[in-house]
């Protein structure tokens, strides 16, 4: 296990505003000498956020970019990619963090923290129970547009997305979803957000290539619940 002087964090970061936070962010991350910080910034941001975002030996910010939408798929692209830009750059790590760039460290000892915890992972899920309806959501082929999000709870989408999960649970599927996965499985939700080992992220970096998993969300037309 590594010592505390000797630990190694990545730290990857969704951006999308306020380059003056992220910046007082990173200082925080970079302030110890023991850490990376590799940043997506969205795809919808102007030049002039990214050339806010302060440049340095230990910051990446990627040329690789996608638009974010909270809640949708692309939010793991970007994370995906984020992951990507670790691997490429053949540094070995303790630890790979995802974070906000709305976060701000609120005390003191991080890395100690990390180096005290070594080969831990620290991350959010709790399994649906087996007869949620949020199970079976993947049963429909959801349009496009109602994967998005709409402020008002009377846009026409939004009253789609109610409608056709209405009628699913009357009995009647308006729009099977031939890519459906088998009714054994369950599914779990949790935060984002993670902290995971070297290694954890080193085996998703195996896997994710070459899954048809990679490719099967955008068959499924999933949606927000």
């Amino acid at each position: 296990m590594a010592e505390i002087h000797d630990l190694r964090v990545a730290h990857m970061l969704l951006v999308h505003k306020n380059p003056d936070q992220v910046n007082a962010l990173v200082r925080q991350l970079l302030a110890e000498g023991h850490a990376d910080v590799y940043i997506h910034v969205d795809a919808k941001c102007t030049e002039e956020v990214i050339r806010a975002i302060a440049s340095g030996s230990s910051v990446t910010v990627l040329d690789d970019r996608v638009s974010v939408t909270w809640g949708d798929y692309n939010t793991i692209d970007a994370t995906l990619l984020l992951l990507k830009a670790v691997r490429a750059a053949g540094k070995s790590y303790d630890f790979v963090t995802l974070n906000s760039g709305q976060d701000l460290l609120v005390r003191d000892g991080l890395t100690a923290f990390l180096a005290a915890n070594q080969g831990k992972i620290f991350l959010e899920a709790e399994r649906f129970e087996e007869n949620d309806p949020r199970n079976f959501y993947w049963r429909i082929r959801w349009p496009v547009v109602t994967r998005n999000v709409y402020d008002s709870a009377l846009h026409p989408y939004r009253l789609l997305r109610a409608a056709l999960r209405s009628f699913y649970f009357w009995g009647i599927n308006l729009r099977p979803n031939p890519h459906a996965l088998p009714d054994r499985w369950l599914f779990h939700r949790g935060s984002q957000w993670f902290c995971i080992t070297g290694e954890a992220a080193a085996t998703s970096w195996i896997f994710w290539p070459r899954t048809p998993l990679t490719n099967w969300p955008s068959k499924t037309r999933s949606c927000r619940t």
